[in-house]
């Protein structure tokens, strides 16, 4: 009698003191600061009370990611020290070991409180080990208090539910109590077991597992001095300061390079003679077990399929891997661009973009320079090339990119040489206007070799290992000016073509639609003769009066390059105006002005901004985070210009 009195006492005494803790620990559940919101404990990230706590606030903005979240912490580079006195409230969550699987468990049981709201996923590619995540990292970092509110959320699909249940069960098998833990919580709140002792179980259950939570995360916030502060507390009273993002990037990037000047692997030196010296020294390599095949990929496709049910919208940022020691320990660049790449594609099928803020940290360090080569003498076309280029040029400077660009006349040994100069530069890219001949591409194909990748603009080569193309589809346009020519004339149209050279594949493809177009009309429209004028005004002045004092019966003319304002002033001057019908490429001053005084018929135009910036943009990806092009030919829009919409 006596034992049984005793332990009803003790029973009692347990529960008074527990019930005491869990209403001091809720009711002095941790306000939010800077400080605790990028605090990086287990206990914050287990307890579902404490985060939907910290997330409650529409300015707080979530960030999931693994160990770089914790990473100098006490630089003054870390978030805890950037977003003071800011009107950003960021909440950091994870730490090493934890991956996709825990996350999509996390967004699943906040989601909710996150409902339509913008959140961050850092992606480390170092989780894609052949194994995805390990069973002892699963259970280290699993929150039940989680897991359950995971299992109720009614917006997440049964389908969804069904892999996670699948994956933690898998990865707990090796473990019976949590195992058996997981099938009664699946039993009790996704499946709402009818069952009276179910029922009564998972009351008690409950409340126990977030007690268990609550009063952990309670106890570790009070022992690491994250009671009692708030938001609203500033230490120097300043209150939405703007972050002077260039001025971290310089001090951070000299700050880096002192600490890791005295490696050759690009590591903070504290690191590298601890973990690696050792290694190197000895000349011993190691091969990772990363691989794109990884079963990683289907919990990151789980997890962003959480987003998706939850109408977040999703920054994905890219973690690099040092580049610097897998090559040395020969895991190549290309296995390291498939696990890239396969993030990529699972981000894009689900219409979540990989963020390309990531890229400042990364073009910081790397210096990048990019070279430019374009055939532009004496083709005014090229000054809105130009203006392309200055513009993505300046916005690259931003991320210490610096463009270089050379602007040449046609020929071979001239490209050839200016690829030469570029080179000696140390550039580590090329966009450039190919010239159409064997050598050419040799080169191409060797600077690919190399690891330089090309971009060609404005015009192809064909066969070669460049990059992508970015340019007007020609064959499409050549077609297009023959269907504008048969469509304002009628009767015997006897045609004079003026291109720009044979050897320039535009040109060429230009010439070659517009030839196969007029087929159907061979009966009336005839091509009477040729001309290359090399895209020369006093060239094409002297060719075209030429060319029309040949075959005074021409009465059609069809420019397929550059050199028109020198051809037009050749019919105005043999006063042939009226009477010869012009087609042209590219709005520039000269060619507005002969349309608008009505020289010329019609101009086809082709984005040349565009054509200037965006292989920028490709080689500038590709470089910093070997993200190939989406298309390998990059067409830019056809627009016809007549007098009437200029």
């Amino acid at each position: 009698m006596k034992n049984i009195k005793a332990i009803l006492i003790a029973f009692l005494m347990f529960a008074v003191t527990v019930t005491a803790v869990k209403f001091v620990a809720t009711k002095e559940m941790p306000k939010y600061s800077v400080k605790y919101g990028t605090w990086i404990d287990p206990s914050k990230f287990s307890s579902n009370k404490g985060l939907n706590n910290l997330l409650k606030d529409k300015n707080s903005i979530a960030v999931f990611g693994s160990s770089e979240l914790k990473h100098c912490q006490n630089s003054g580079f870390h978030g805890n020290t950037i977003f003071q006195n800011t009107d950003m409230k960021p909440v950091f969550i994870g730490k090493g070991g934890y991956q996709s699987l825990y996350h999509a468990i996390a967004v699943g049981s906040i989601g909710e409180t996150l409902k339509g709201r913008k959140i961050v996923i850092s992606v480390s590619p170092q989780w894609f080990k052949n194994t995805g995540v390990k069973e002892d990292a699963f259970g280290a970092t699993y929150s039940e208090s989680n897991f359950i509110e995971f299992l109720k959320n009614k917006d997440i699909s049964d389908s969804t539910k069904d892999y996670v249940i699948s994956r933690a069960i898998d990865l707990t098998k090796n473990n019976p109590t949590m195992c058996n833990r997981i099938k009664d919580d699946v039993r009790w709140y996704r499946d709402n077991s009818k069952n009276p002792w179910d029922i009564f179980r998972k009351s008690i259950h409950t409340r126990l597992v977030e007690d268990k939570a609550d009063i952990k995360l309670f106890f570790n916030a009070w022992k690491s001095g994250m009671l009692g502060k708030s938001s609203d507390e500033k230490a120097d009273g300043i209150t939405n300061k703007k972050i002077k993002w260039k001025k971290y990037y310089k001090k951070a990037e000299k700050k880096g390079i002192k600490k890791t000047s005295k490696n050759q692997m690009g590591m903070l030196d504290n690191v590298y003679n601890k973990k690696y010296k050792k290694l190197v020294d000895q000349n011993i390599r190691w091969k990772p077990t990363y691989t794109e095949k990884s079963v990683e990929g289907k919990d990151l496709a789980c997890l962003l399929q959480i987003c998706k049910e939850e109408n977040l919208q999703v920054m994905v940022v890219l973690q690099p891997f040092n580049g610097l020691y897998n090559d040395y320990i020969r895991w190549p660049k290309k296995k390291r661009n498939a696990i890239y790449n396969k993030i990529r594609k699972i981000a894009k099928e689900l219409d979540y973009k990989p963020n390309r803020a990531g890229l400042v940290l990364a073009a910081q360090k790397k210096r990048l320079k990019l070279g430019v080569i374009l055939f532009s003498t004496g083709n005014p076309f090229f000054q809105d090339v130009l203006a392309g280029i200055d513009e993505k040029a300046e916005e690259l400077a931003n991320y210490n990119c610096t463009v270089i660009t050379k602007q040449i006349s046609f020929g071979v040994e001239a490209q050839l040489q200016t690829i030469d100069e570029l080179l000696a530069e140390e550039v580590n890219g090329i966009a450039m206007t190919p010239y159409n001949d064997a050598r050419i591409r040799n080169r191409i194909n060797a600077l690919y070799e190399q690891g330089i990748p090309v971009v060609t603009l404005n015009t192809d080569i064909e066969n070669s290992r460049r990059l992508a193309y970015v340019g007007s589809n020609y064959t499409r346009s050549g077609a297009t000016a023959a269907g504008l020519l048969q469509l304002m004339t009628s009767g015997t149209v006897n045609i004079g073509i003026v291109t720009g050279s044979s050897n320039i594949l535009c040109h060429t493809e230009r010439i070659a639609g517009f030839m196969k177009t007029l087929v159907p009309y061979r009966d009336r429209i005839h091509v009477i003769d040729t001309v290359e004028i090399h895209d020369d005004e006093v060239e094409s002045y002297e060719k075209t009066t030429a060319l029309l004092s040949e075959h005074p019966e021409i009465n059609a003319l069809f420019f397929a390059a550059g050199g028109v304002y020198g051809g037009c002033r050749s019919v105005e001057a043999l006063e042939r105006k009226g009477s010869v019908r012009i087609i042209a490429f590219d709005l520039v001053p000269t060619t507005r002005q002969m349309l608008e005084n009505g020289t010329i018929a019609t101009i086809i135009c082709q984005q040349p901004k565009i054509q200037g910036s965006k292989p920028l943009s490709l080689l500038f990806a590709y470089l910093t985070t070997g993200e190939t092009p989406e298309k390998e030919y990059n067409y830019t829009a056809v627009d016809i210009r007549i007098k009437e919409n200029l």
